[in-house]
């Protein structure tokens, strides 16, 4: 008798299916299940979704660019502990998976140092000849670098899943051979491949139909692979899946985005602008020796339900695509601008502008931080900021919620692509000749402060995450500095200082330890419409349509406790951003010692390098630069540096702030919005200090 998970069981059923399990143990066999009453990948019998991803859940779509459509069942997904499933209706709108997306299987006892598998530190080995993983594009039999290794969180071996992470992310909309083979395991003996693989592999029919209903796609496949002078007869374990296209990473943003701008026919949104007052109510920014300005502006609202601050799911269209609410048409959006000292700003001596982007979950008040106030006033620039909608400090609740159940994380993903149009309104009223340099609050004695001939970009940490997306997307300005940045929040988390105290939330609510990283891998499909990941293909010089190219300075902090390191490397590889390397990170560095495993073989490998005549002539191209504070360097596993829970005897203090304190990287900044790389390091490694 077969039971469906989506229903409940009595207790006299239960009895049935016992007495006869001991009688006939075989007779709960995976392999005996149809797909019309089990929705799962059956060549990874650990978890319905593994392997992850896998084009096992797609369907033909020839709407799409891909020609593929995912099709997840709920019945697939990930449980959290209230018994409540994933809801796949989001993410089937994808034609394909994560173009960053980590590849998880569950193989418990395979060494991967004696099989050759590539570690973090060693990225180049997984192009070598005999490398056990192999990731292949279908189309052009080229080899994907990348990086294995195993889920340091789960508690048990029974639960930890192996991880394939790419090095520089998949092509857009290209489909991916993946294969493992030739594994030692602990015990120095071959990894075998699995019963279903191997039957499918054989191709000879087992009178098990959710098998024998595989068996010519496998063939197929692994003829793929001998076509590509790989010989099947080594694998352990073999699959495809399809990466999503540009138009559907991208579409639903450039489509708000433009639809928003055509509502302005040109012209500035509408905004009020007060300055700020020893007495004002509440706290508004007040600083004696400086202007700061307050206020709110329009936005023309593609979210459903009521206008809040904090994100909601999109207000769809017939076609698919999102469209303004007609009930709450507009936003009204709060901005704060904080302007150089009196003493350095002129009607003689305008500042130039620049938007700023906030942390994790925080506030557009961080504008008025000491740095970001040092920044305006060594440099005369006046710094803008709204909230990263979505992901600001109004959608805490909305965070909690999705962490309890990720059918919820639409109203993130969705409400920070809402957050762009909001941040890109801002730009134009700062950039407009009816905008800000108009209005009285931004003049002094009739004349204006603000030279609105250019504008900038500045965000740090979530700011260089979500501000990479929005750099890519920008029609307002083409040339933004990316503080502490990283992407693909799925590869960041478990790497991230701030992620245990949302875990508690999270691991309490998916409790199977074996379901968490594809519960995450699954909820990248969304968080890549509202990060870099989605658009990191398009971050610099191939810009979308109706969007200009655009120029990014990389301002990375060494062994980072909050925003992985490598996850900005992966950035640099896939956006083409060339590395100061004088070098970067000095070899010699004391720091090092005792924790020479943790040193890359071929530090930065896969990063093209500025020249010599790049940073002597001028270079105005996306530029690397790594701030070092003097940590040891970050671990291998994914883990944070000074995990006390893995008992690292790191040091534990967090450079993640000290790029954005020092003088000299705001110098850099400065010129960088100009047009320019300027070397502020003198030729050798940059050093931010602790303070």
């Amino acid at each position: 008798t077969l039971y469906s998970q989506a229903n409940n069981v009595t207790r006299g059923q239960m009895a049935a299916f016992l007495f006869r399990q001991a009688a006939a143990p075989e007779a709960w066999d995976i392999t005996r299940l149809t797909p019309a009453v089990y929705g799962c990948e059956v060549l990874d019998v650990r978890s319905c979704m593994l392997p992850f991803p896998s084009d096992h859940f797609t369907t033909g779509d020839p709407s799409t660019d891909t020609g593929l459509r995912l099709a997840y069942e709920r019945i697939s997904t990930p449980i959290n502990k209230d018994g409540r499933r994933i809801d796949p209706t989001e993410q089937n709108r994808n034609d394909g998976f994560s173009p960053g997306q980590a590849l998880l299987t569950y193989l418990p006892d395979v060494d991967l140092d004696a099989s050759g598998a590539a570690p973090i530190t060693n990225i180049g080995m997984s192009l070598d000849d005999d490398a056990p993983v192999l990731i292949i594009n279908a189309d052009t039999g080229e080899r994907h670098p990348h990086w294995v290794e195993y889920d340091t969180h789960a508690t048990t071996d029974v639960d930890r899943l192996l991880s394939v992470l790419p090095a520089r992310n998949y092509d857009e909309g290209a489909r991916y051979l993946v294969a493992l083979r030739n594994l030692v395991s602990t015990s120095d003996t071959p990894v075998s491949a699995g019963p279903v693989f191997d039957a499918m592999r054989a191709g000879v029919p087992t009178g098990v139909p959710i098998i024998d209903a595989r068996i010519d796609g496998m063939q197929d496949l692994l003829g793929e692979f001998s076509d590509f002078g790989y010989d099947p007869g080594e694998f352990v374990l073999a699959w495809d899946f399809t990466v999503a296209s540009e138009r559907n990473l991208s579409e639903r943003m450039l489509h708000i985005r433009d639809a928003a701008f055509e509502t302005l026919a040109g012209g500035a949104p509408s905004f009020t602008a007060v300055q700020a007052t020893a007495n004002c109510v509440p706290a508004c920014g007040y600083d004696a020796s400086r202007i700061v300005v307050n206020g709110t502006y329009q936005v023309p609202n593609y979210q459903a339900g009521t206008a809040t601050f904090n994100g909601r799911p999109f207000n769809w269209g017939p076609d698919g695509l999102p469209v303004r609410n007609p009930q709450w048409s507009t936003l009204t959006v709060p901005y704060r601008c904080v302007l150089p000292a009196t003493n350095v700003v002129s009607t003689a001596n305008r500042a130039t502008m620049s938007l700023y982007g906030h942390g994790l979950l925080g506030n557009y008040t961080e504008v008025g931080a000491s740095n970001v106030k040092a920044f305006a006033d060594e440099h005369n620039v006046m710094f803008c900021a709204t909230f990263w909608a979505g992901f600001a400090g109004p959608d805490v609740p909305n965070a909690v919620a999705a962490l309890n159940d990720l059918s919820k994380f639409n109203a993130i993903a969705d409400g920070a692509q809402q957050g762009f149009v909001n941040q890109l309104f801002l730009g134009r009223l700062m950039r407009h000749v009816s905008g800000f340099s108009a209005n009285a609050a931004f003049r002094s004695n009739g004349q204006p402060l603000i030279d609105n001939t250019s504008l900038s970009y500045d965000g740090n940490s979530q700011g260089g995450i979500m501000g990479a997306a929005l750099t890519a997307v920008s029609t307002e300005f083409t040339r933004a500095v990316l503080g502490v940045p990283g992407m693909n929040y799925s590869t960041l988390l478990y790497r991230s200082s701030d992620f245990p105290t949302y875990a508690i939330i999270f691991n309490g609510a998916y409790r199977n330890e074996v379901e968490r990283l594809p519960a995450l891998g699954f909820t990248q499909l969304l968080w890549d419409r509202a990060e870099a990941n989605g658009y990191a293909h398009h971050l610099t010089d191939n810009p979308y349509p109706g969007t200009p190219a655009h120029e990014v300075l990389l301002h990375v902090a060494y062994a980072d406790h909050q925003v992985a390191i490598v996850t900005a490397d992966v950035m640099a590889r896939t956006a083409g951003i060339k590395l100061f390397d004088p070098p970067a990170v000095d070899p010699n560095r004391t720091a090092n010692i005792g924790f020479e495993d943790r040193l890359d073989v071929e530090p930065f490998w896969g990063i093209e390098r500025l020249s010599e005549s790049d940073i002597t002539g001028g270079f105005g191209g996306s530029v690397y630069v790594m701030w070092d504070s003097g940590n040891t360097p970050p671990p291998v596993e994914n883990v944070p540096p000074g995990s006390e829970r893995f008992n690292r005897p790191d040091v534990l203090r967090d450079p993640h702030s000290e790029p954005r304190a020092q003088a000299s990287a705001r110098s850099q900044k400065y010129a960088f919005f100009g047009g320019t790389f300027l070397d502020v390091c003198n030729g050798a490694p940059c050093l931010a200090p602790f303070r």
